[in-house]
């Protein structure tokens, strides 16, 4: 966020850095939560969906009320954040008890997904300071999935299978 905000933006938006920080892990239980979403709609659950969507909006705005005087726009960003995860955990207790998964397997691709994320973000902070932000995201991408297909979450068959889908060809 420090790379893009000042030069794209201007040095009088710097302040929103810490923000748009937390925005972006928000973004992650977005991505997270679309299939708990499409499940519970798919199974007849769309009234416990929108039930829950109505919980977070409140907690939401309880959740304004308190951080944004305690920490203006930043606080924002945070009630956004813990919003996602309250709407994620709802999601999935319902999503649980309609159908069983691997929470072992599941488990196992969240760590191994973390590992990317961790050594992607050593990476990242290693060399931003030396790359203009245009390099370093492309280079952020090659370092996650290159730590994903070594530890063999990512294979040869999932990158085929995307770029037929790019193609739209027929998987």
């Amino acid at each position: 966020a420090d790379k893009v905000i000042g030069p794209i933006f201007g040095n009088e938006y710097v302040p929103a850095i810490p923000a748009l920080n937390v925005l972006m892990a928000s973004l992650v239980l977005i991505f997270l939560y679309f299939p708990v979403g499409a499940i519970l709609n798919a199974c007849d659950k769309q009234t416990r969906n929108t039930a829950h969507l109505g919980i977070v909006a409140v907690s939401n705005i309880i959740l304004n009320l308190i951080l944004i005087p305690l920490m203006g726009f930043v606080g924002a960003a945070w009630a956004s954040l813990l919003s996602y995860v309250l709407l994620f955990i709802l999601g999935i207790v319902v999503v649980e008890k309609i159908i069983s998964y691997g929470k072992k397997t599941l488990f196992v691709s969240l760590v191994k997904i973390l590992i990317g994320c961790a050594v992607m973000t050593l990476a990242i902070l290693g060399v931003k300071e030396y790359l203009h932000f245009l390099f370093v995201i492309p280079l952020g991408i090659a370092i996650y999935f290159s730590i994903l297909f070594f530890l063999k979450e990512f294979t040869l068959n999932d990158l085929t299978q995307l770029k037929k889908m790019i193609k739209k060809e027929e998987i």
